[in-house]
């Protein structure tokens, strides 16, 4: 049956010929145990995040606490290192998720003031999915300006969250449901 809304006029579909796509722009890796790969940087310098733990999952941490869901559930914070980078064995661009010591060592090994891009590194997680990560310095692209431009994460953080950009003055929509479990507003 055809049913015009109450002020009849007629409504227009929303079409999109091409399915939109789901999860992250870029792919955010964080490695697994035993797992070990090669990078070179496109990031200047780390994007930082603090965020929520709940089991296997992140959550995003939200400066006001009185509306911050996990904080209203009192998750432990941890704090997240995330460069972008090419991934040589998965021939992929990726954002690089670190930990706070695996972000220090990588810091600890370049000069003062030098800049992340252009560095090769290598990274490996010890045994088991919650092992050390390990990070090396081990060359320097002749050319870094020539490296594509390097991304922010944060894109690709909302959509894995299942956040969506584009409240007023360009905020966030704050979320009804994050990660499938609703939120206290």
């Amino acid at each position: 049956m055809n049913r015009l809304p109450k002020d009849g006029q007629p409504m227009s579909l929303d079409l999109q010929a091409v399915p939109p796509k789901s999860g992250p722009e870029i792919y955010i890796l964080r490695l697994k145990g035993r797992e070990r790969f090669s990078f070179t940087v496109f990031s200047e310098t780390m994007f930082g995040i603090w965020v929520h733990w709940s089991h296997d999952r992140s959550s995003p941490h939200f400066t006001d606490a009185k509306r911050c869901p996990g904080c209203q559930r009192q998750e432990p914070k941890r704090w997240k290192g995330f460069l972008h980078c090419f991934c040589i064995e998965k021939k992929q661009e990726v954002f690089l998720e670190l930990t706070p010591a695996s972000a220090g060592s990588l810091l600890d090994q370049l000069a003062t003031g030098e800049l992340l891009r252009g560095q090769g590194i290598v990274v490996e997680r010890t045994k088991g999915d919650n092992g050390r990560v390990l990070v090396r310095v081990c060359n320097t692209h002749p050319e870094p300006s020539k490296l594509p431009p390097a991304l922010d994460p944060q894109t690709s953080l909302l959509a894995l969250w299942g956040i969506h950009a584009g409240a007023p003055q360009g905020g966030l929509e704050f979320p009804t449901h994050l990660n499938g479990v609703p939120t206290k507003n």
